[in-house]
């Protein structure tokens, strides 16, 4: 069953972000290495370190090294996945997928800029209580900025029964969005509890993203 409720996340988070992608110009493009993961937490990302491969040769050569790469990459590709418990352990009434941080590719196919990605996922959020979700709220929507360069910041707070433990919980999800180059961008989803903050382990995550940039 742990599968399956893994499955149900991936495919939600395949139906919200899979149509949106959008560059800006090369000033708004970004260089990252992999985000490190919080002291204590789980690596459940996949075995191929994606991001660190792409991220070696720069902005300049990105596009193209994605597009012939042999990342076997999809429209919607993982490449970190941490989990502060055991998301595989022998007892599910102990599952806890969140606190978590997720972090996928994802490529430009409507080729937004970065204000009407902003705007997309502010009006898509109302689809979230269609996948199962209650009382779905925008807490804060708005551009961050790095050196000039824009990163948007949803922060959204919502119901979700688990399955595993029938409890109603009280969920929160910080969202990130930033081009990595012209047609491909990053979404950072990083998910805590009203019971279980880690507002200070999510911050320094974003402190760490916000001191990096694009290289030309």
């Amino acid at each position: 069953m742990i599968h399956s409720y893994n499955t149900f996340l991936g495919i939600f988070l395949f139906l919200f972000f899979l149509s949106c992608n959008s560059p800006e110009v090369n000033k708004d493009n970004f260089r990252f290495n992999k985000i490190e993961i919080p002291e204590g937490w789980y690596d459940n990302s996949p075995e191929d370190e994606i991001l660190n491969r792409i991220n070696v040769f720069g902005k300049n050569q990105l596009d193209s090294l994605i597009k012939s790469s042999d990342l076997n990459l999809k429209n919607f590709t993982e490449i970190n996945y941490y989990t502060k418990y055991d998301i595989y352990n022998d007892n599910p009434d102990s599952y806890k997928f969140i606190p978590s941080i997720r972090v996928h590719l994802l490529k430009n196919y409507l080729d937004m800029d970065i204000i009407k990605l902003k705007t997309y996922y502010e009006n898509s959020i109302s689809g979230w209580e269609n996948l199962g979700f209650e009382n779905v709220n925008i807490i804060k929507s708005n551009l961050l900025y790095s050196q000039n360069k824009k990163i948007v910041e949803i922060i959204i707070s919502y119901n979700f029964l688990n399955p595993y433990t029938n409890i109603l919980e009280n969920l929160r999800s910080r969202q990130y969005y930033l081009f990595i180059s012209e047609n491909y961008y990053l979404q950072i989803s990083m998910n805590d509890s009203e019971d279980d903050n880690c507002n200070k382990v999510f911050d320094k995550i974003l402190d760490s993203i916000l001191i990096k940039k694009a290289q030309t």
